[in-house]
């Protein structure tokens, strides 16, 4: 823990709660004496920023402890330092079975959130799969078709030797009747 740039604590509740005013964090230091204006803070589940390595996916409950004004943020920029105690006050204040529901509907929700998002995978899955064989049997059909167009296309080819053979036959016949009348 480095108090120059902030710090994480665990509660005995099973929060664990950070302030941070490093560069990186929304917070602000007054410019003329560099003193401390805001704080960026934060609490999640305690141990499950050491579960997200695995699972990807951090219990936040900040929006549970401090809701006022950022309903959908995890990590609330630029509160000013005389709120801090507050922020921590209230997360000490969450009981634990509270501290453990909300875990739990979270869990909950994330699959719930994850099986709809695999139910659409599936449903697009599917639709691209029936325009794929929508698309195979176009391609058959126009397999089909040109196996018919070749078809034709020797069968004209066997009418055009034919019809040239007959045409020999008659040329030759007419030339044998010269032949026999001159």
């Amino acid at each position: 823990m480095n108090m120059n740039c902030g710090f994480n604590t665990d509660l005995a509740n099973g929060l664990t709660v950070s302030v941070q005013w490093h560069d990186g964090a929304m917070s602000h230091r007054r410019d003329d004496d560099d003193t401390l204006q805001s704080v960026e803070i934060a609490c999640w589940k305690t141990g499950s920023m050491d579960d997200a390595k695995d699972s990807g996916a951090i219990l936040w409950l900040t929006r549970d402890v401090w809701a006022e004004g950022y309903p959908h943020d995890d990590v609330i920029g630029h509160v000013s330092v005389d709120r801090v105690m507050d922020f921590m006050d209230r997360a000490a204040q969450l009981p634990t079975d509270y501290v453990s529901l909300l875990a739990e509907l979270r869990a909950t929700a994330n699959m719930k959130r994850e099986a709809e998002e695999v139910k659409q995978e599936a449903e697009d899955w599917k639709r691209e799969s029936a325009m794929m064989t929508a698309e195979m049997d176009r391609i058959i059909a126009l397999k089909q078709e040109t196996a018919d167009i070749k078809q034709k296309t020797e069968e004209m080819k066997q009418e055009i030797e034919d019809l040239k053979q007959e045409k020999d036959n008659l040329e030759r016949e007419r030339a044998e009747s010269y032949d026999g009348i001159i």
